[in-house]
């Protein structure tokens, strides 16, 4: 394409390439599909007289659409320790604005970001994620959005289960004692670790020893945790023990 100007020579030096444009005229819905349009050029001062060639172009005209969708997430397995779960996450922002063709915007299936990470996150963090456009097969769509970084803060947080306490006692004589057992505290206890193994126990065993006991007291029982939890609140609790002599 070539533009040839005329007019004034003090005006014709002062024209730079960077001082005008050459754009086509205004696209109307009558202008859909395969359509010839006029070149013209814009930013040039009244004084110059101009002719671009060719003088029109043939272009392929669609209409476009906008949509405003949620963005959505998805956690990729790389994100999270294996005790650890996702209990928010803020997205920032909340939605976008989209600009594409019919056919792209009918498409679109998913629009968001996949959460993932270098290396598996234990605490609550934030981070930059690339949005993506997607239609139903995971494909990109041709579609723009008002902004392609999306800000996600991610709250971690160990996964825990309260459970109660049932007492287990050894060293007990039976033919010549009675026992009568009470946490002095609390009832239950904290497990920490992974879900799955969470979500399979009804309880924790307190094992207490009272092989050498003569009287009521108070004793330290050890919590028996579940083989693959990692962690718990106490490892012990106190027992009130009562003792009654079989007459």
């Amino acid at each position: 394409m070539t533009i040839r100007l005329e007019g004034p020579r003090n005006i014709l030096n002062q024209v730079t390439p960077e001082s005008f444009m050459v754009q086509t005229e205004p696209i109307t819905g009558e202008n859909l599909g395969s359509t010839r349009l006029e070149l013209t050029a814009e930013g040039l001062p009244e004084e110059i007289s101009y002719r671009v060639t060719p003088t029109t172009v043939l272009v392929e005209v669609e209409q476009r659409e906008t949509l405003t969708r949620p963005v959505e997430f998805v956690i990729d397995d790389s994100l999270l320790t294996e005790d650890y779960q996702v209990t928010a996450v803020t997205l920032n922002p909340r939605e976008v604005q989209l600009v594409g063709t019919e056919e792209d915007i009918r498409a679109i299936d998913f629009v968001g970001v996949n959460l993932s990470a270098e290396l598996p996150q234990n605490t609550t963090f934030t981070a930059s994620y690339r949005l993506q456009i997607l239609d139903a097969a995971g494909k990109p769509l041709d579609t723009n959005a008002n902004t392609m970084e999306i800000e996600a803060t991610i709250a971690i947080q160990q996964n825990s289960a309260e459970l109660p306490l049932r007492i287990t006692a050894v060293g007990e004589d039976n033919q010549n004692i009675n026992y009568n057992y009470k946490f002095v505290e609390s009832e239950t206890v904290t497990l920490y670790g992974r879900q799955d193994l969470l979500d399979q126990i009804e309880y924790v065993e307190v094992v207490v020893d009272v092989s050498s006991l003569t009287e009521s007291t108070t004793v330290v029982g050890m919590l028996n945790l579940p083989t693959g939890i990692s962690s718990a609140s106490s490892n012990q609790v106190e027992v009130a023990v009562e003792i009654q002599l079989v007459e």
